[in-house]
């Protein structure tokens, strides 16, 4: 009765074990195969019933109470032994192990899980006719996938309980699931066959992609000139490759085109499932570029150092000679030098590209010298070269103390300065002239809120000063040109209130001022010279327009023997706070002045022709408180001044009347305006006082220092 009973439980199982469906071609009952009872199993036969008669079997004992729930279950009619309907009792004992089932349906056959419905006992009684014979579904899931990834195999068979995958997977049941990891591109075959040897396949196939690889995208240059391109490289594999929109093979190479502007470049390489993706930034700099490189001196006194200053942007500055970095709009000063070099520039932007500028430097045996300093730093005053070779500085104004009326003597036998005798009043913007008898008038000039018309005369005899007569008008920032018979002319300035075209002749032996006739136009912070013809040239200034000045582009004529002034031309361009200088050859040099383009410009004229006609250029930009002295050699030193920007030329310059151009010559020791340069008995310069002033008006220095240039 108990081996009947599993025979009974493995009736019901076995059908879900091919999907719930009596396999086609089953023979009747009574024949090969037997009956099977037609009245349906209890409800009361559970999973648990199940499991557990299915766990009993193993040991081939039934449990009694199975017994009982049968035949409470059968009908009277078909009572009898169980063994009827499973077969004979001499048949094969069921064996749990080989097919069980969980509260799910999961079927665990020894090969996979099979997901299927799950059945009641009822209907687990196969129909009285046969299922379709049918693959129902053989499909992965994903269809594609990496290398390493896994996609699942589901199916689905009806009508035959033998079915089969090719790549060594073998026999599995009609419904499950597996999932697999092919290393490739892998096509299964699922193969079933009926009870009667129909077979049936189908197939399902995962392909196997790897990702696609960049393995090199670069560029020659990550950084480049505006204007400039730089060569893209690239290697990759696995899909297909496009570089800014443009399909590309590996390997590449392809030129970026002209770039004005930072760039990021992408390489796309995309393969049946994704994108992969590099990308090279490109960043676009400025050119560099060099705007000035100079020396402050062109030629250096042997023995001393250059000074060299470099601007220039979008780069870093090199210099050669053994001087390295240097900043841009910085001085840097050279190694002391004693052969003539060549400096050579050189600035590099981050591109690597370069561009130079060089100067060339000579050496000389001239140059700036310290020597001793004044007792008062001084600014605007007179500086006389007295009969005994001794130098008379006069006056001032300086930023601390105001006006001067104090006096110094310099010695150049012993390069120092002594006091000397004071001036009658405190003066600045004044004149010093010598006179025949060697003695200095001294007039005019301002004193806080006055403007003078008295004067002085120095006496070098007894080194004092003394009053003389006073001017017809007081007079700042005018000029004073000694005649050839001994006297005096007086030209031009400010009263305070007005700029002046008057004039006046101051007579030594009577010791009086005298106006005489006027000039054609008001004139102030200009200058004059007595030609070799005896007559004055009066060049430049300025007047006031308004509430401003207005700089002068015409010159006049003095004439000692009518006493009356004309015009003597016009200038190449309006000049004021210009130099003038007689040189040998009777002509007179023009330099600089405070009208732009004035300050680094010059303009030789020719008294001969009475015309005016430009010279070479200025090496500094030099609009106001600049000197020119002739020196014995016929050329002219021009020192120090600065430009409308406040910037300070360091070093000077010598013009060349035989060549027409200006030269650098050694540094001085500070920038100066406002100074003064006196050519001394020996033919050395002595240069005396003056200020330096920053563009930003924060610092002043009024200097009581003193050079020599030799």
């Amino acid at each position: 009765m108990r081996r009947s009973l599993v025979a009974i439980v493995v009736a019901v199982l076995l059908p879900a074990c091919s999907g719930g469906h009596q396999a086609a071609n089953q023979p009747e009952a009574g024949a090969d195969r037997p009956a099977v009872v037609d009245a349906p199993l209890p409800d009361v036969l559970s999973d648990a019933f199940i499991a557990d008669t299915s766990r009993q079997a193993v040991d081939g004992a039934v449990p009694d109470d199975v017994n009982a729930i049968h035949d409470a279950a059968a009908p009277s009619d078909q009572a009898g032994p169980v063994a009827d309907v499973a077969g004979s009792a001499d048949g094969d004992a069921f064996d749990a192990t080989d097919a069980t089932q969980d509260r799910s349906g999961r079927i665990d056959s020894g090969i996979g899980p099979i997901d299927g419905p799950r059945r009641d006992a009822a209907s687990d009684v196969p129909p009285d006719t046969a299922a379709a014979f049918a693959i129902v579904s053989f499909t992965c899931n994903p269809t594609t996938i990496r290398p390493g990834a896994s996609t699942t195999l589901r199916w689905e068979v009806r009508g035959s309980d033998t079915v089969s995958i090719d790549n060594d997977i073998g026999a599995v049941p009609t419904i499950s699931s597996l999932i697999m990891v092919p290393t490739q591109t892998t096509t299964y075959t699922l193969t079933t066959v009926s009870s009667s040897g129909e077979v049936l396949t189908r197939t399902a196939t995962v392909t196997v992609v790897p990702a696609a690889v960049i393995t090199k995208f670069t560029a020659d240059k990550t950084t480049v000139t505006s204007g400039q391109s730089t060569m893209l490289r690239g290697e990759f594999s696995g899909g297909t490759g496009t570089l800014e929109q443009q399909t590309v093979t590996s390997p590449f190479e392809q030129s970026t085109g002209t770039l004005t502007a930072s760039h990021s470049f992408m390489l796309s390489v995309a393969d049946a499932l994704a994108t992969t993706t590099a990308r090279v930034n490109i960043q676009v700099v400025a050119p560099p570029t060099i705007t000035q490189f100079s020396a402050a001196s062109t030629t250096v006194k042997t023995g001393t150092a250059p000074v060299l200053t470099a601007v220039f942007k979008d780069g870093t500055g090199v210099l050669d000679q053994g001087l390295g970095s240097v900043s841009s709009n910085v001085a840097t000063t050279a190694p002391v030098q004693t052969e003539a070099l060549t400096y050579t520039l050189t600035v590099t932007n981050a591109a690597g590209d370069s561009v130079t500028a060089k100067v060339a430097v000579g050496v000389s045996d001239t140059g700036f010298e310290p020597t001793g300093s004044m007792t008062n730093a001084r600014l605007d005053h007179t500086a006389t070269l007295l009969g005994n070779g001794k130098v008379l500085i006069a006056g001032s104004y300086h930023n601390l103390s105001g006006y001067l009326s104090s006096a110094t003597l310099y010695d150049p036998t012993t390069g120092t300065f002594s006091s000397t005798g004071g001036m009658s009043v405190a003066r600045g913007y004044h004149t010093a002239t010598m006179l025949q008898d060697g003695r200095v008038l001294v007039t005019g000039g301002h004193d806080y809120s006055t403007t003078h018309a008295s004067a002085d005369i120095y006496d070098p005899a007894t080194g004092r000063f003394a009053a003389t007569g006073t001017m017809t008008t007081p007079r700042k920032y005018h000029c004073a040109a000694p005649l050839a018979d001994g006297k005096v002319m007086i030209v031009g300035g400010n009263d305070d209130m007005n700029t002046l075209a008057t004039a006046e002749l101051f007579d030594p032996t009577t010791g009086r001022f005298t106006a005489i006739g006027a000039m054609a136009e008001q004139r102030q912070s200009f200058n004059v010279v007595t030609l070799p013809s005896g007559k004055v040239l009066v060049v430049s200034g300025n007047r006031r327009v308004g509430g401003g000045f207005t700089a002068s582009t015409t010159a006049e004529l003095y004439d000692p023997a009518t006493g009356t002034f004309s015009l003597a031309g016009n200038l190449s361009m309006a000049r004021d706070y210009a130099t003038v200088t007689l040189l040998t050859d009777g002509k007179v040099l023009i330099a600089g002045g405070y009208n732009d383009p004035a300050s680094i410009s010059a303009e030789i004229y020719d008294p001969k022709l009475g015309t005016f006609s430009s010279t070479g250029a200025l090496s500094g930009t030099r609009a106001v408180g600049h000197t020119a002295t002739l020196l014995p050699s016929g050329k002219v030193l021009v020192a120090g001044g600065c430009s409308k920007s406040w910037k300070f030329p360091l070093f000077g310059e010598l013009y060349d009347p035989a060549t027409g151009l200006f030269s650098g010559t050694g540094p001085m020791a500070v920038p100066r305006e406002h100074h003064t340069a006196t050519l001394l008995s020996d033919g050395s310069v002595l240069v005396a006082g003056g200020e330096f002033e920053d563009p930003y008006n924060i610092v002043t220095v009024t200097y009581a220092s003193a050079e020599i240039y030799r």
